[in-house]
């Protein structure tokens, strides 16, 4: 992961990973900042919905209650 501090409260966070197998991730209640996301290639499925190659997201709530991320 990249991490580039654009100015002071502003981050750009890159990720770049490949799963081969499901993964689930078991979240508690935390602080949710505004999000936002691209995939670029290939497909992602979340709790959200499908999200394809090409398309945004952007989210925000000020707190995620608990929950578990399957990719």
């Amino acid at each position: 992961m990249i991490n580039v501090k654009l100015r002071p409260g502003l981050e750009l966070s890159i990720e770049h990973y490949q799963l081969h197998d499901r993964l689930n991730i078991p979240k508690c209640d935390r602080p949710h900042p505004l999000v936002m996301c691209f995939q670029i290639s290939g497909q992602n499925c979340d709790l959200d919905g499908f999200m394809g190659a090409g398309k945004t997201t952007l989210c925000g709530s000020g707190l995620a209650v608990s929950e578990e991320w399957q990719q």
